[in-house]
Parts: structure tokens; C-alpha cells; sequence
């Protein structure tokens, strides 16, 4: 946020990183004078008002912030839709960032900006170091400059067009880009607003000791040596600030880097360490810590933190509640400034309609190579891109796809190959004659839907088929990835409605569980299912096999579960929780819990093609 080290870091970072910030003659530094001349060459770039910027006072500007020519490669734009015909490029969505106290924004310019500009008409706020706007006309000038771009010749006319917008406010401007949200809010019933961003946000600040270590700070300019005229004087303010600052700021891991990367510049990898080399650490060290001095003095520091975090949090705390537009908190999990961490807790608790990002092992400087911010505001509730209201909600019946081959070969090696060497299954199937056949080629393939109706004991048919499953099949994830659907008559009807293929088991859980008993086929009274099919001219197959009677030793009947002591009341509720599977059984009707036993052989018995029935006749499909 201050330290000479902050504005250093992008620099150090971007010496080893590919950030598509570098230009084609860009050289990696190789001393370190380097390292300081390179971030005042950032510094003097973010300086320049650019080709098109905006003044709101003498030392308060907007700049507009161009893509990059060649693209970047750090986000994949073509991955979002393309503008359509009728909407142009200046149409884009309206992003507006406003920095921190050092009034530039260095670190966001250095990993951000690029990505920004790709998906957004960016442009960024400039608080000069010659500023001393009070904390109300740097939130009039946001809101001004909103408006003007919002409708600068019709408001009518933007109404009806509705330009989508955002501000984007780190550090010390998440504490501006509120405030602006609460005047533009207030000005109508609807926000002109479509999201807010808040960066490691400032509102914070009352729970921390900078208003009293500040002024402190501060006050060593009493300290300085009179003056000489002479620029290369370092200051203890510019000394003790720097160190305190840099080691607040960086995380970690940034920590880690910048070393890494001083020890690995060019001029100090020889042997040994000269009078040169020394003189040349002595004086990078003295010009970072002179930078402090140059760009943010003792006087414009002591006004910043009094005039805009102090009166600024006095403003907006009371009123955070009433913001109503949607809002993404991005915070560093490890901010050794502010306690952002908690702070996003307590912004979820009061901002009506918010959602948080937090960054694992990141500090202040949160906004490096390793998050990108245009993702986490496309991905969040904000959806400039409006995809919630276009994109079409999910249905599962209509757009569920087989899964990859890849996975359909995972389930089969894992789950179904062990089944079939155990049980050793032997599969017939039945032509139209009635002559039977060894395997399943005759299962018919016919255009129009296929219902297969049978006693739990298919085992493999050709083509792709949605299985009407009982709740207990959900437990696995894998039923609803291969199309399995929950057993509802709304459900069943949509599949033949759309001409796909089914699995029904009429007899729901008590025919799978019958235990000791025949295996009877546990057909309902009523016989709806039929009249469905016929309905939609479908196939029905019915299918069965030996009975798992024949197959397994039944040791404990489920019936006999619910009188065993201690786990008997348990088995009961665990029953009675299970929707039932039938849709005209109720759930005492049936045991929904299968017997205790320690393999298969199914059989396709004629199909009943082109079913000879009215299916407006409510007592016809009784006689199938």
C-alpha cells in the first residue's frame, strides 16, 4: 500500500513470472539499480494520463486502459461470449478501479490490468501525490464519472440499453467504491451499478493501530536533516517506513521470491562480494528508500489515513447494510496489514447480497500472478456477462450426455467386471417368435422409445437406457453420471415424451427384497406405466431372471431385522426415511430395507410391440 518495497514487488515478481505486461524490448534487470530504475519506468507509465483520460480536478483523473495489442495469455477471452452483431465493442462492460493510498494501483496495473481490458472497458483512477481532496470529493468525483459514462447524452437512453458496470476497489478505494455505491444507489430505486469489488478492503481499518501509528510515522519528518537541496538525502522517515511496511506487506511467499530473485541478478552471482557490489546494494537501497519520500511524503500520508480511512469508515459503516447490489470480496487468507480474513466474515454478515474469495497464503498484495481477477468476477454473482439469464437451466432429462468413454471404462473395470467374475451371469434373450437365444442380440432396435420392465436383474442391454431408480441408488453419484433418474411418474413420462429408452421396475423395493419367498413379479394395482408407454408408441421389454432366491442365502429376512435388539429401531427409521419407490405405495406399505444374505442369469422374454390398447382407456392396461 506505501512502502517502496510494495512498488517494488511487481517489478521483482515480474522478473521471473511471464506477465504479458513486458514489452518486447524489456530486459530482466541485472543489478540493483535496475530493480529500482525499472519500477520507476512502471511508475512513470502509470503517471502518463495515456490517449484518453478524463480529469475530475487537478489531481484527481480517470485513464482509460487499452488491451493489449497482442492479446494475453494469461486469461482465455475467447472462452466468453463474443459481442453480438448489434452490441459493439464500446459496449463492453464498464470496470472502474480505484487504488489504494498510494493512489496508482502499481501492483493490480502490473498482474491485472491486461486481463481486466480484455473483458471489460477498464479504466483506472490516479490520486496524484500532490492531491488533498477531501475523503467527499474523491467519492463525488467516482460518482460524477460514473453518471457521465453511464449516459452522457440520454439517461432515457440508458435505461433502455442498460450499460453494465462495476468498481473495483482495493486496499483504501474499497472504502471509496463503497461510498460511491451508496450515492449512486441513492439516487434512484435500482442501482445504476451491477457489482461492486472490494480488494483487501480498508473498511477494516478502525480494527487495527494505524490511526495511531501513522501519525507516529508521520512525525519523523521533525527528523530530517535541514535541507541541502540535495535530492539523494534518505530520510528517517523513508527508512523506518520503508522496513516496517515491506515487511507487512508481501506474503510469504513473495517474501521468498524477491530474495530469490535480488541473490539471483547477474551482478551478484559472482564470487565473492567486492567494494562494487556493495556500493551498488547501498545505493538501490538508499534510492528504494528515497522513493517513499518522493511519492508518498510524511504530510500526504498523515492526510490520506486521517482524512480518507478515518472519516471515510466514520461514513460508510453505519450504511454497509444498505448496499444492495452484488458484491465480491477478495481477500489474502494471510494479511499481516489489515485483518482482511475476518473482515470478508463480517462483510457476508452485512452486505445483503455478497460472496467472498479467499486467497490461501496470500497477504495484502493479493493481487499477483497467482489470482486473476477477471475470473473471479465473471464467476461470481456480479454475472456481468449475464449468462444467468441466458444460459438454460440444466435439465436432466433432455441434456444429459453418456459420460467419456474414459469413465464408462473406469465404472466397468472397477464395478461391473467384479460382479460378472463372481456371479458368472448368463444372459438369453427372445425373438419376435418366441424362440430364445443365447445372449442379447435380440433385444429389438426400433425407432421410438424402449421401456424395460423387469425384477431388478438386468444386467446388460445394447444402446443407451435411463434407469427409474428408487432414492437408494442416489447414494452413489455414479447412477445420476450414467443417466439414472429418481423414480416419479413426471420423470417416467418425460423420457417417453422424448423418445428415450427406460428401465422400470414395477415392484419396486419389496420384489428385490422377498428374501426366502418366491420372486414373484410385484406388478401395482395400478398399471399407469402401461398407458405411458402406449401413450408414446414405445416398446415394452419385459425382462427377468433367477431370482436372487436361488442365487443367495438369505440369513436374516428384513422383516426379522426390525425385532433384532439394538439395531432393530435404527433398521425402522432408516426405512421409514426412504421415499417409497412405487408411486401408489405409501411408506409403511413397504419394507424398504434389504435381508441380510452372502449371482445371475437373465432372460428377455417376448417384446409386446405396438401395444393393442387405447391408452385414454383407464382400465385397459389391466389386461397386459
Amino acid at each position: 500500500m506505501w512502502a517502496p518495497f510494495h512498488k517494488l514487488l511487481p517489478v521483482f515478481l515480474a522478473s521471473s513470472s511471464s506477465s504479458t505486461t513486458k514489452s518486447a524490448s524489456w530486459t530482466p534487470p541485472k543489478t540493483p539499480q535496475d530493480l529500482t530504475n525499472a519500477f520507476r519506468q512502471v511508475y512513470r507509465e502509470l503517471e502518463q494520463p495515456g490517449s484518453k483520460f478524463v480529469y475530475a480536478t487537478e489531481t484527481l483523473r480517470f485513464s482509460y486502459v487499452h488491451p493489449p495489442v497482442n492479446g494475453t495469455k494469461a486469461w482465455n477471452t475467447g472462452a466468453f461470449p463474443a459481442p453480438s452483431t448489434a452490441e459493439s465493442a464500446d459496449a463492453k462492460p464498464l470496470a472502474i478501479y480505484i487504488p489504494g493510498l498510494d493512489g496508482y494501483g502499481i501492483s493490480a496495473s502490473t498482474h491485472q490490468f491486461d486481463d481486466l481490458a480484455q473483458s471489460f472497458e477498464l479504466w483506472r483512477m490516479t490520486m496524484m501525490p500532490k492531491d488533498r481532496s477531501s475523503f467527499a470529493v474523491v467519492v463525488n468525483a467516482i460518482h460524477d464519472f460514473v453518471e457521465t459514462q453511464l449516459s452522457p447524452d440520454s439517461h432515457e437512453e440508458n435505461i433502455k440499453n442498460k450499460r453494465r458496470v462495476i468498481l473495483i476497489g482495493e486496499s483504501c478505494g474499497g472504502v471509496f467504491a463503497s461510498a460511491a455505491a451508496l450515492k449512486l444507489q441513492s439516487k434512484s430505486r435500482t442501482s445504476p451499478l451491477d457489482g461492486l469489488v472490494l480488494v483487501n478492503p480498508a473498511t477494516s481499518f478502525d480494527r487495527t493501530a494505524w490511526e495511531v501509528l501513522v501519525p507516529l510515522l508521520a512525525s519523523l519528518k521533525n527528523l530530517d536533516p535541514d535541507e541541502t537541496g540535495e535530492n539523494d538525502v534518505v530520510t528517517p522517515y523513508a527508512v523506518i517506513g520503508s522496513l516496517i511496511l515491506s515487511g507487512l506487506l508481501p506474503d510469504e511467499d513473495q517474501t521468498k521470491r524477491i530474495r530469490d530473485n535480488i541473490l539471483n541478478l547477474e551482478s551478484l552471482r559472482s564470487p565473492g562480494i567486492n567494494l562494487a557490489t556493495l556500493a551498488q546494494l547501498q545505493e538501490a537501497a538508499a534510492s528504494s528508500f528515497r522513493m517513499t519520500a518522493d511519492f508518498l511524503p510524511p504530510e500526504l500520508l498523515e492526510h490520506r489515513v486521517s482524512r480518507w480511512l478515518t472519516v471515510g469508515n466514520a461514513v460508510i459503516q453505519s450504511r454497509l447494510k444498505d448496499i444492495t447490489v452484488p458484491t465480491l470480496v477478495v481477500v489474502g487468507s494471510d494479511d499481516k496489514l489489515m485483518p482482511s480474513a475476518s473482515e470478508a466474515d463480517r462483510l457476508l454478515k452485512i452486505l445483503p447480497n455478497s460472496e467472498k474469495l479467499v486467497v490461501r497464503n496470500r497477504g495484502h498484495l493479493v493481487l499477483d500472478e497467482n489470482v486473476n481477477l477477471t475470473e473471479a468476477i465473471l464467476f461470481s454473482k456480479i454475472d456481468l456477462l449475464r449468462w444467468n439469464e441466458t444460459k438454460k437451466p440444466y435439465d436432466v432429462i433432455t441434456d444429459w450426455k453418456l459420460p467419456s468413454l474414459e469413465k464408462i471404462e473406469k465404472a466397468v473395470e472397477e464395478t461391473v467386471d467384479p460382479l460378472r467374475r463372481f456371479h458368472s451371469p448368463v444372459y438369453f434373450s427372445t425373438d419376435d417368435k418366441g424362440k430364445r437365444w443365447m445372449g442379447l442380440s435380440k433385444v429389438p432396435k426400433v425407432d421410438g422409445p424402449l421401456l424395460f420392465v423387469g425384477n431388478h436383474q438386468l444386467g446388460r442391454t445394447p444402446g443407451i437406457i435411463r434407469s427409474v431408480d428408487n432414492r437408494f441408488a442416489f447414494a452413489n453419484a455414479d447412477f445420476q453420471s450414467f443417466g439414472a433418474l429418481p423414480v416419479t411418474p413426471r420423470n417416467y413420462y418425460r423420457l417417453m415424451q422424448t423418445g428415450q429408452s427406460a428401465l422400470l421396475f414395477p415392484g419396486g423395493a419389496a420384489e428385490a427384497q422377498s428374501g426366502r419367498r418366491d420372486y414373484p413379479l410385484f406388478w401395482p394395482e395400478k398399471t399407469d406405466f402401461v398407458r405411458t408407454a402406449a401413450r408414446f408408441n414405445a416398446t415394452i421389454i419385459p425382462f427377468s431372471a433367477i431370482g436372487m432366491v436361488d442365487s443367495v442365502n438369505v440369513l436374516v429376512e428384513s422383516e426379522d431385522i426390525f425385532k433384532l435388539p439394538f439395531i432393530g429401531e435404527r433398521a425402522k427409521a432408516l426405512s421409514r426415511n426412504v421415499t417409497a419407490a412405487r408411486y401408489d405405495t405409501k411408506k409403511e406399505d413397504e419394507v424398504l430395507l434389504p435381508p441380510i444374505g452372502l449371482s445371475k442369469q437373465t432372460i428377455l422374454t417376448t417384446k409386446i410391440n405396438k401395444i393393442a390398447i387405447e391408452y385414454t382407456e383407464k382400465r385397459s392396461p389391466q389386461c397386459v
